[in-house]
């Protein structure tokens, strides 16, 4: 799987990595997968990255806090989602790449 991460400090397109990384982890109970089809890069996200911004992440970090994208897989209990959904990630953080795994409480 694909994500974009900073392993330092500075301008985007300067220190912005395309890596392979780890797939996105099976939903475990109360969690969803999802396959991302949109993450914007906000204003936000590029303070942040060249350490603007009012709090400074560990790095590496894979950045983007918005994101919209389609249920690939649902966990055990999920209610109200199911596979093919498209959804709203809630801001949060680790948008900038292929697919991710997170609660079910944070898509809408």
């Amino acid at each position: 799987m694909k994500a974009v991460r900073f392993h330092s400090y500075g301008p985007a397109d300067q220190v912005a990595v395309l890596e392979d990384v780890h797939d996105a982890a099976a939903p475990g109970p109360g969690e969803v997968r999802v396959r991302m089809r949109a993450a914007p890069i906000n204003p936000a996200d590029l303070l942040l990255l060249e350490g603007k911004y009012g709090q400074r992440p560990a790095l590496p970090i894979v950045p983007g806090a918005e994101s919209a994208g389609e249920v690939e897989l649902v966990g055990e209990g999920v209610n109200g989602l199911v596979p093919g959904d498209l959804v709203a990630l809630l801001p949060g953080s680790g948008n900038w790449q292929e697919a991710m795994t997170l609660r079910a409480a944070a898509v809408m």
